[in-house]
This record gives C-alpha cells, structure tokens and sequence, in this order.
C-alpha cells in the first residue's frame, strides 16, 4: 500500500458515548455525522412508504395518531411495529378460523344428535 491510498471507514453505532476514545483521537475517525429521530412528517413518510403493496385499512386519522404515537421511532422500529402487527392480525385469523371450524364442527354434531335422538323417538331402527 502507498502512501497515497486512502481508505475509508465509515462506522455506525447507536451508542456513541460507548465508542472507544482511541478512536475519537486526531486522524482516526475525524468526521461524526449524528442522523437524529425522524420527525413526524418524516414518520408519516417512513410509514406511508412501508404501506406500500400492504393491504391495509388504515385511515388517514389513524395514520395520523400512529404517527403521533410513535414518536422517538426511528425506521427499524416503524419497520418492527408494522411486522408485528401484521403477525397479530395473522394470530387474530388463525384463531378466527379455529373457531369457525370448531362451531361448524359442533354445529354438525348438533345436527347429528338431534337426527338420531328424533329417529329414535320415531321409531327408526339407527343401528342398521
């Protein structure tokens, strides 16, 4: 390597006053560029577009309080958030299924109970 290469470092960390004073000395890594929270509108953007290609019913108002309710979320939480939501929903359905299954279940053993116990106050000889 000459003397004339350059290289580059670029680090990141969410935690800045944990890096190591070695390397906050002179000629190391000289620049610092803090990215702060998104703000609001930036949020709103962020949510808007991870919303895309989402099927959703989220209104424009409630867009607006979950922006307003998220505040200190930086991407990867909004990212985390909708996920989790999106597996909540997922459990809601599964368990939605469930139980459309099981009362139909039931409702068809219902139905066999009470065709049987008719048969046999008709008369009808069930075990033929």
């Amino acid at each position: 390597m000459s003397p004339r290469d350059r290289v580059l470092v670029i680090a990141a960390t969410n935690r800045p006053d944990s890096i190591d004073l070695a390397l906050k000395r002179p000629e190391r890594l000289d620049r610092r560029i803090e990215i702060g929270v998104p703000s609001p509108g930036q949020r709103l953007d962020i949510l808007q577009h991870l919303l895309v290609g989402v099927q959703h019913s989220l209104s424009c108002e409630q867009l607006e309080s979950l922006v307003s309710a998220t505040h200190g979320f930086v991407g990867a939480d909004l990212a985390a958030l909708g996920n989790e939501a999106a597996l909540s929903a997922l459990c809601r359905y599964i368990t939605l299924k469930k139980v459309i299954y099981n009362l139909g279940i039931m409702t068809i053993m219902q139905k066999s109970m009470i065709i049987e116990r008719l048969m046999i106050l008709w008369g009808i000889n069930t075990q033929a």
